[in-house]
C-alpha cells in the first residue's frame, strides 16, 4: 500500500462504502469492493445467500494479488531511500482502521488483523538489508510486546485502544522516526509532518501543504487579516452577508441548517455549510469537488448570485476605501497591496488556522494532561 497506493487503493482494499472520487472538475462515486466487502459479507448472516458474490471477489482479489506479487518479485518495491517510512504508516493504518474496526467490519477481529500487520512488518525488518544499518532491538521488542498484548485482548469493545497506544504503539512510532530522516520525497505528495512524534501532535499534517499560501508568507498579522475579512458583511453586494454568516464561530463553523440561508430573504442555497475546522486538509471542496484549493473555493461564494453576488473587483474597491484595511494590509505584507492575491491569502491564512488538533483529549495522548473516565470511555 505505500509502495503502490492507487493500486492498493483501486484493487485491493478499497473503501467499505460508496466513496467519492475527483475527476478535473467533476466527480464520480466508486461502489465498494475489496478486503473490507469481503470481511463484512463472510461474517453477515447472510453469508449463505451472499456465496457468489464471495466467491467472486475472491477470484478477484486472488488475481489482482498475484499479478501485484509477480510484479513487485520482478520489478522490486520502492527506489526510495528511507524504508522505514512504510512501517510508520502502517502504524497509522493499524491505529486509525485497524483498531476501529473499519478494515474489519463484519468480523472486528482487531486483534488478529493487527497481529498478522505486526508480523509483517518483524519481517520485513529483519530481511531488509536496509536495516542493517540501524539498531532494531528496541523496535523489534516492542513488535513483539505489542503482538503479545493483542493475542490477550481479543475483544473488540473491551480492547483498550489507549493503552494499546501509550504503551507500545507511540513508543515504536517514535522510535522508528529516529532512525532515517530522509524524507524520501515524501513532502512532494504527502501533508505528513514526518518529524513529530505522536499521532495527536498538533503539527501531524502540514497545513501548508494543501494550500497556495505558503508557511514563510504567512503570519499572526496575516491570519488576524483573514478573520477580519471573514467576519465582514460589508463585502457581500447587499452588506449583509460574511463568511461567517454560514460558518458560526458558535456552531462549529456551521451554521446548524437542513440548508444555508442565501442572500435574499425566505430562500435558501443548494446544500448546507460544512465546518471549516480541519477543512484546510480537504484535497477538494464542495459535495461536487469543483474547487481545488481553499484559496478557490471562496470565488465560488463571492460569484455566487445566491450569496455574496459580488466580484474580486468590487471587494477589492470597498476595502481600498477604509483607512483601517490600508493599515492592516501594511502590516501582513512588505508590499501593503490591497489585491485579489494578498485577499484571498489573508482568508486562507485564518481558515487554515482552525484545525482541531490540540484538544484535551490530543493533550491527554501526548501525556500533557489528564481527562475523565467517561472520555476516556467514549474513545474507546
Amino acid at each position: 500500500a505505500f509502495h503502490y497506493p492507487e493500486f492498493s487503493k483501486t484493487h485491493l482494499n478499497a473503501a467499505p462504502l460508496f466513496r467519492i472520487e475527483a475527476a478535473g472538475t467533476t466527480a464520480y462515486t466508486l461502489p465498494p469492493e475489496g478486503l473490507q466487502v469481503l470481511d463484512e459479507l463472510i461474517f453477515s448472516d447472510e453469508v449463505s445467500e451472499q456465496k457468489d458474490k464471495i466467491i467472486d471477489i475472491t477470484d478477484v482479489l486472488y488475481n489482482n494479488y498475484n499479478s501485484f506479487y509477480l510484479s513487485t518479485t520482478k520489478n522490486g518495491l520502492s527506489k526510495g531511500n528511507n524504508k522505514t517510512l512504510a512501517l510508520r504508516i502502517e502504524l497509522i493504518r493499524i491505529y486509525t482502521l485497524g483498531l476501529t474496526g473499519f478494515d474489519t467490519p463484519g468480523s472486528l477481529n482487531i486483534s488478529e488483523e493487527a497481529s498478522f500487520a505486526f508480523q509483517g512488518m518483524q519481517k520485513y525488518i529483519k530481511t531488509e538489508s536496509y536495516f542493517k544499518n540501524f539498531d532494531t532491538s528496541k523496535a523489534e521488542k516492542l513488535i513483539a510486546e505489542s503482538t503479545i498484548y493483542l493475542s490477550k485482548n481479543k475483544d473488540f469493545e473491551s480492547f483498550d485502544r489507549i493503552e494499546f497506544y501509550k504503551k507500545y504503539l507511540q513508543p515504536l512510532y517514535e522510535e522508528l522516526g529516529k532512525w532515517d530522516g530522509n524524507s524520501d520525497d515524501l513532502k512532494e505528495f504527502s501533508g505528513w509532518n514526518l518529524n513529530n512524534k505522536n499521532f495527536f501532535s498538533s503539527d501531524f499534517l502540514d497545513p501548508y501543504f494543501f494550500t497556495i499560501l505558503k508557511e514563510s508568507e504567512d503570519s499572526e498579522e496575516l491570519r488576524n487579516l483573514g478573520k477580519e475579512i471573514f467576519f465582514d458583511q460589508n463585502l457581500s453586494d447587499n452588506g449583509k452577508m460574511s463568511c461567517a454568516t454560514c460558518h458560526l464561530p458558535e456552531k462549529g463553523f456551521t451554521d446548524g441548517k437542513m440548508k444555508s440561508l442565501s442572500n435574499m430573504e425566505g430562500k435558501t442555497v443548494l446544500r448546507n455549510s460544512p465546518s471549516l475546522y480541519n477543512a484546510v486538509f480537504a484535497k477538494r471542496f464542495f459535495y461536487d469537488m469543483r474547487a481545488f484549493y481553499l484559496e478557490q473555493q471562496a470565488e465560488h461564494v463571492i460569484y455566487n448570485n445566491d450569496e455574496f453576488n459580488t466580484s474580486y473587483e468590487s471587494i477589492i474597491k470597498k476595502l481600498k476605501t477604509k483607512p483601517e484595511y490600508k493599515k492592516v494590509f501594511r502590516k501582513a505584507f512588505k508590499n501593503g497591496n490591497i489585491d485579489k492575491q494578498n485577499f484571498s491569502k489573508a482568508l486562507s491564512s485564518y481558515v487554515a488556522s482552525l484545525y482541531s488538533f490540540d484538544s484535551d483529549f490530543d493533550r491527554f495522548m501526548r501525556n500533557e494532561k489528564e481527562i475523565s473516565d467517561d472520555a476516556k470511555k467514549g474513545f474507546n
